[in-house]
């Protein structure tokens, strides 16, 4: 009928039933814009760009005062090459710009890499002397209980449990500081505590304690924890001297990192089932071959 197949008759009879208003869909055809399409945006450009060229009103049409017209001698190829001079002049600023960045980015590797090289000589120090210590912290991704692989349990709430480790370069040991979400948090306080009872323990030929760590200012980077190392030197003889050094934003990788990556790495090899809080314990005890110390915060 008038040409059109019997399918494109019955679809347009569907349409027009099922529809709430009786009435058939329009048209969608030719409203796709073709690949070759000058955006709205490219035509915005050439327009801004002969806006910016010179032009005066006529002598001869006043009454025409919208129309305006270029000077004789500029010709199109004028107008090309003052358009070629607009664009090497944004390449110049971009390629300032871009300079900076690169000058930036540079600062800031050997920013990294000299932060790195001081704390390799701290850490051949500790070893080389009995009376300096180096230690690294940091807090591990937070350890979920319990430990099930289902998509099922993305959608559960979990006890979470928080593993503080601190790794002291001298001995090349880790002790693992763990406590669950609601005895504490992740804050200054929390992580001074771990601190506090590390720096206890250590011998009393220590005179010298050099920590390094990450810039976070809601847990490392504070008043808090710098109260609490002046503190502890004053209620204790043996330590002298605590040095807090912070590593780059951005490039601070430690040891505790690699001490975080043995307990991820022996979670798939630990075959017992991890359904209460203590199994993350026993788990991060059995890791590795030098056994972590571990101790559960209350």
């Amino acid at each position: 009928m008038f040409g059109e197949t019997k399918k494109f008759v019955s679809n347009v009879c569907t349409q027009k039933l099922s529809s709430s208003i009786n009435k058939s869909s329009p048209d969608k055809r030719g409203k796709a814009s073709p690949p070759n399409n000058i955006t709205s945006d490219d035509i915005a450009l050439v327009k801004q760009h002969l806006n910016r060229l010179p032009t005066y009103e006529s002598h001869y049409c006043r009454k025409e005062k919208r129309k305006k017209n270029l000077p004789p001698y500029f010709t199109l190829r004028t107008a090309y090459n003052k358009y070629v001079k607009t664009v090497e002049t944004y390449s110049h600023c971009l390629l300032n710009k871009k300079n900076e960045l690169i000058a930036e980015q540079k600062k800031h590797q050997e920013e990294a890499e000299e932060a790195y090289c001081v704390k390799r000589i701290d850490s051949s120090a500790s070893t080389s002397t009995e009376k300096t210590c180096v230690l690294a912290f940091d807090l591990q991704q937070c350890l979920p209980t319990p430990y099930l692989e289902s998509s099922v349990i993305f959608y559960k709430r979990q006890l979470w449990k928080n593993n503080l480790t601190e790794h002291n370069m001298k001995t090349s040991t880790a002790s693992c500081y763990i406590w669950s979400e609601p005895i504490a948090k992740r804050r200054a306080n929390d992580i001074g505590s771990c601190v506090f009872d590390f720096l206890k323990e250590l011998s009393t030929d220590i005179k010298h304690v050099i920590m390094y760590s990450e810039c976070c200012s809601s847990q490392n980077k504070n008043s808090i924890l710098i109260a609490m190392c002046l503190w502890f030197l004053e209620k204790q003889e043996s330590i002298n001297v605590i040095d807090h050094k912070f590593l780059v934003p951005g490039h601070t990788r430690m040891e505790c990192d690699s001490d975080h990556a043995k307990i991820k790495k022996a979670r798939k090899r630990y075959s017992a089932p991890i359904n209460h809080p203590n199994n993350w314990i026993e788990m991060i005890q059995w890791t590795g071959k030098n056994k972590f110390n571990v101790k559960y915060m209350n």
